[in-house]
């Protein structure tokens, strides 16, 4: 993961969108950005009235994201995670609350396909994400500076996925 600063030109859709703690909105898009040649993914946070309040431009870590797996989530200071998943690699980028790149790390997973489902905050201040290899099921959990605490594979042989995550109290 690495933070750009200009907006690309492709023509990406909205992946995700979630209501912040200011009662605005943030969105991530999945884009072909021609002027890096690469995939990016693009967070945009809008106020409560849809204005545009900054962008933050991530280049991903894998060619082969799946375009519906990109998501992000606001933690208690405000920061927001962003998450995307594809063919062999997952990886999270944690974003300021003014849309300046902290960090960003990635994650090598099992199998051919890897779609990331979900991601949920713990109540540690990281992250955890879930994603579907083969015929398993994936579990990372991320620091809050980005290392990886723990990663599991979870196989029964069935096609199942884990579409929500959720730290119990």
């Amino acid at each position: 993961f690495n933070n750009n600063t200009h907006f690309p030109q492709g023509s990406g859709a909205v992946s995700s969108i979630a209501l912040t703690k200011d009662s605005g909105y943030v969105l991530t898009v999945y884009d072909l950005d021609q002027q890096l040649n690469t995939y990016v993914v693009l967070l945009i946070k809008l106020n409560s009235a849809g204005d545009l309040e900054w962008n933050s431009i991530i280049t991903t870590p894998s060619q082969n994201i799946f375009n519906n797996h990109v998501k992000a989530i606001e933690d208690e200071s405000g920061n927001f995670y962003v998450t995307c998943g594809g063919y062999g690699s997952m990886g999270v980028a944690k974003i300021s609350p003014t849309g300046s790149f902290i960090w960003g790390k990635q994650a090598t997973v099992t199998g051919n396909k890897n779609p990331l489902f979900d991601i949920a905050l713990t109540h540690d201040g990281g992250v955890i994400v879930t994603a579907k290899g083969e015929s398993h099921k994936e579990v990372l959990v991320f620091n809050y500076n980005g290392s990886v605490r723990w990663a599991k594979i979870y196989d029964n042989g069935a096609y199942n996925r884990l579409y929500v995550i959720k730290q119990l109290a």
